[in-house]
């Protein structure tokens, strides 16, 4: 059975809402990169738009633009993957408990700070009434989200899902992730970031498909760089592909020397045949940034073209026929996806 992207669309921070590459500017507030978002009240009613956060409405309109490229009427099932779910609403309601002392809150921005308000509110707007999903697993919740769309779509009843990565940044959200330590060895490189991808994913394929998706896979635990090896060398063989069929690697490199070291070893040993580029720089580091490397990668295989400033050590031939896309985080979770053309 084949898993296709037949539509997508992804909002980052440097307007790519309506399918267009990354441009060379995007939206930097000084502390993360800040999502470039459309015309909400273009695609959601006026009433329902003021009620709604700004990562809820980010979900449901890509939602919306992923369905309208692959001209999908409703979806069997919605699967989102999100690390830190609705951070401006969980501020709302800890607020107004403290305020309050805890009494007489307004249970609205309780339940709209839940990470499952996504999916649901993705629902709601859609009017679908299918299974409903979210995942929750730090850097690998898109790919789990993935995972699940793949296997629901084996399954008698379900021919289209519809799936995605988002995550915001906060103030607050900045300032705690910082206090932690997250930003501490990000010297010139990667700025933290936000984003939503959301993605059509069908079992055949339509003229609109923009890639096929081979694999997904997660690994868990620090791993020995022969361990990472061994762990990609296998998934490759699984799709009887050679190391050298790999066209364009989009690999999670942030600009933290520490880990960054995974990549560096990647690059310069198993996969120095191919070509190797970054896309965080483009969307900045949060745990769902995997989703834009989807979406990225599957614009360069139905366009053919890899975009200017991916950071590549050199330019790739055509055609490119397989991407793989690599990313961990701090050496404790992997995400693999690999994405074939057709």
């Amino acid at each position: 059975m084949g898993l296709y992207i037949n539509g997508a669309c992804a909002i980052s921070a440097r307007e790519t809402h309506f399918g267009d590459f990354p441009g060379d500017k995007g939206t930097d507030n000084g502390l993360w990169l800040k999502t470039t978002t459309p015309d909400f009240k273009q695609f959601i009613e006026a009433k329902s738009a003021r009620r709604l956060s700004r990562i809820i409405k980010m979900g449901v309109v890509s939602s919306l633009l992923a369905m309208n490229e692959a001209d999908a009427a409703m979806p069997d099932a919605i699967i989102a993957g999100t690390a830190y779910g609705c951070m401006s609403d969980t501020k709302k309601f800890l607020k107004a408990m403290i305020e309050n002392d805890g009494k007489f809150l307004n249970p609205t921005p309780f339940i709209y700070s839940t990470h499952n308000t996504l999916s649901s509110q993705v629902a709601l707007q859609l009017k679908c009434k299918g299974y409903n999903q979210t995942y929750s697993q730090n850097s690998v919740s898109f790919e789990s989200a993935l995972i699940d769309g793949q296997m629901l779509l084996t399954e008698e009843g379900f021919n289209t899902v519809l799936t995605g990565g988002i995550d915001e940044m906060t103030d607050n959200l900045y300032t705690i992730t910082k206090r932690l330590g997250l930003w501490r060895r990000l010297g010139e490189g990667v700025q933290p970031g936000e984003g939503a991808a959301f993605f059509i994913l069908e079992s055949q394929q339509t003229p609109s498909s923009l890639a096929r998706i081979l694999d997904v896979a997660t690994l868990h635990g620090a791993k020995t760089e022969t361990e990472i090896e061994n762990w990609i060398r296998e998934i490759i063989r699984k799709h009887h592909l050679e190391l050298n069929s790999l066209d364009l690697c989009l690999l999670g490199k942030n600009g933290d020397r520490t880990y960054d070291d995974v990549y560096h070893h990647l690059e310069t040993g198993l996969l120095n045949n191919s070509v190797c580029a970054a896309y965080k720089h483009i969307c900045g580091e949060y745990p769902t940034s995997s989703s834009f490397a989807c979406w990225l990668a599957a614009k360069i295989l139905k366009k053919q073209i890899i975009p200017n400033g991916l950071h590549q050590q050199r330019s790739a031939s055509t055609p490119i026929n397989n991407v793989l896309i690599y990313h961990q985080h701090r050496n404790r979770e992997h995400g693999l996806i690999l994405l074939q053309s057709c």
